[in-house]
């Protein structure tokens, strides 16, 4: 008699399942079988069946556990191929999920985040979870992760596992953890301020040549493969400060027709800029380039202005038709971390309280798709826009520096005869040579001590050291000398103004007047119609509402616009005008006084940013 083994396999913990058949000592069946587990009782009930037909029970069970040893060896050695190939499949830590608390998962799955991002690849921004990626033509960006994304990061990190009856199975990362982890308090990831593509000083002075991580600027340099940079002398010579300022004032902006030499020195300023934003701790204001004719190479003078630091033109974005929409623009952009950011072709008037708030921060608010908080994303690159003839707000102006092109011509782009018909190529062809030559002018001034500028934009003021110093040691005069022409630009608005506020004088002097009558009289009067014409009754006198809102505590002229108590019976806001007396000089604590006792401003702070510019300068 023989005991054949069909069918078996190895189930749960190496427990063997399987059919047995008897055969005769010829392996002729003998009809006798039985199929079950045989490390629990499948053995039993085979040897009833067998003691039945007639066989000897004693035989029968040294029989069967002859052929169950040999299973069981059998089944031990799939087990160590098992475990084998388990070593090689679950070569990431493995993270059990099963009766554990949240708290635990999320602190073991940090760890493991953690150990594997050597070197980082996973970064924090703005209490953002990011991570590097490249677009479809190899540029380096940065990907604001959503929940989908995180999932799949822990997911490729480590192995999860869950504890099931026939033990443990793979699991996903559980949704509850990968949403407390993305929304923790403290995020255990380095952080990224941005991404460079050439090298940057940081904030004391040191030049930052290493691809990678640069934990002192919080950036992460990546240098194209094979470019190498000409050494940068310690103390620049006067020849080698010659040869930098010609490669940048000759060869890249040569032949374009500036204005003046401020409109040049802004824009070797625009170039300046990335290579020592670590050094600046503050914001910058927005280098507007305009002209009075479409075709006088705006365009092409910020795309090689941009080349030098990132290899192309800069990142552009439009004009928002209402604030929700340059807000949502903003932050889309700002989320990206580009080096530059070019709002392109401005067509209409430039009068957004989000792009102004934009132009000050030093940290930009908002709430982010698949985040249940507000993220708070850095501001470090650097504004750029074009336009022909723009108009520009008060608040927009005084953040700007202008840069502006005539060439004196009906169609400028018909000229011909440029040192270099195609500068677009032409710099990036010499990309390492521009970059040499801008670390050279900054390294001069830096070798000098790094003198700051004296002459300074209100609100920028270490943008104004830094680069107006850097411009100075270079020999490149005329920076901040053309601010007078944006703000002449500006004060077409307060014209308007001031205009409307002599008729309201006329007709209400000193008491307090509610928006429905201050509508009407700008509407008798045709007053401030850019802001009310062309709309629905309704549409203008909220527009118009909203423009006093923006006026209250502004200086126009020898009147100051100020809000009064509300109207008690029919609750809505409501204004009155104060004559200045303008042979006394503005004292900023008496005023800020006056305006805490009417609940109008806290702190010294909103006082200087509401008053006129041109106040503050006495009143600092």
């Amino acid at each position: 008699m023989k005991l054949k083994a069909q069918d078996f396999k190895i189930q749960g913990h190496a427990e063997l399942v399987g059919t047995i058949v008897v055969l005769t000592d010829e392996g002729e069946p003998l009809g006798i079988e039985h199929a079950g587990n045989y490390s629990r009782n499948a053995g039993d009930e085979l040897i009833k069946k067998m003691a039945g037909a007639g066989v000897l029970v004693d035989a029968t069970k040294i029989l069967l556990q002859q052929l169950l040893g040999e299973l069981r060896s059998a089944a031990d050695a799939a087990g160590e191929s098992t475990e084998a190939e388990s070593d090689v499949k679950h070569s990431l830590p493995i993270i059990g999920i099963s009766n554990r608390f949240m708290r635990e998962i999320s602190a073991e799955a940090w760890q493991v985040i953690e150990s594997s991002n050597q070197p980082p690849r996973l970064f924090q921004r703005g209490h953002l979870l990011v991570d590097m990626s490249r677009d479809d033509k190899g540029q380096p960006e940065i990907r604001t992760l959503d929940r989908a994304a995180f999932l799949g990061i822990l997911d490729r990190r480590a192995d999860f596992m869950s504890e099931t009856k026939d033990g443990p199975k793979p699991a996903r990362p559980p949704k509850d953890v990968v949403a407390d982890m993305m929304s923790a308090k403290d995020i255990p990831l380095p952080i990224l301020s941005g991404i460079v593509e050439a090298p940057v000083f940081d904030a004391s002075g040191r030049l930052s040549t290493d691809t990678g991580y640069q934990p002192e600027t919080h950036l992460f340099l990546d240098l194209p493969e094979g470019q190498t940079l000409p050494a940068i002398s310690e103390i620049p010579t006067l020849a080698e400060i010659d040869k930098a300022r010609t490669i940048i004032l000759c060869d890249l902006l040569g032949d374009f027709s500036f204005v003046g030499d401020a409109d040049r020195a802004h824009a070797v300023g625009a170039l300046l800029l990335p290579f020592v934003r670590p050094m600046i701790n503050g914001f910058t204001p927005m280098h507007l380039v305009e002209s009075p004719t479409p075709g006088s190479a705006k365009g092409l003078l910020v795309t090689v202005v941009s080349i030098p630091s990132i290899g192309r033109g800069p990142s552009v974005m439009t004009e928002g038709g209402s604030e929700e929409e340059w807000r949502k623009r903003i932050t889309a952009k700002l989320l990206l971390a580009p080096q530059f950011i070019l709002i392109d072709n401005i067509r209409f008037g430039l009068d957004s309280a989000a792009l102004s708030a934009a132009l000050t921060s030093e940290i930009w608010e908002d709430r982010v798709l698949g985040y249940s908080r507000i993220a708070a994303i850095p501001v470090h690159c650097t504004w750029l826009a074009t336009a022909n003839n723009p108009s520009l707000s008060l608040e927009v102006a005084r953040r700007t520096v202008p840069i502006r092109l005539d060439t004196g011509v009906e169609k400028p782009w018909e000229l011909k005869g440029f040192r270099h018909p195609d500068l677009r190529n032409w710099a990036k062809e010499h990309q390492v040579d521009l970059q040499w030559a801008t670390l050279t002018l900054i390294q001069a001034w830096i070798a000098q001590g790094m003198p700051k500028s004296k002459r300074i934009l209100g609100s920028y003021e270490r943008w104004s050291e830094v680069i107006g110093g850097i411009l100075e040691v270079a020999g490149i005069s005329g920076f901040l000398g053309n601010l007078d022409r944006v703000y002449a630009a500006a004060n077409k608005e307060t014209a308007n103004w001031s205009e409307f506020f002599e008729i309201w004088w006329q007709e209400f002097q000193d008491r307090p007047v509610g928006v429905d009558l201050l509508f009407g009289l700008a509407k008798q009067h045709r007053q401030l119609l850019h802001i009310w014409g062309a709309r629905t009754e309704h549409g203008a006198r909220t527009r118009f509402g909203t423009a006093m809102a923006k006026m209250r505590d502004r200086v126009v002229g020898k009147y100051r616009s100020e809000g009064a108590q509300e109207d008690s019976h029919t609750k809505s806001q409501r204004y009155r005008l104060v004559l200045r007396n303008l042979a006394e000089p503005f004292q900023p604590e008496i005023y800020l006084e006056r305006l805490r006792k009417t609940g109008h401003a806290t702190s010294r702070h909103s006082l200087l940013s509401s008053a006129d510019p041109r106040e503050l300068k006495d009143a600092s």
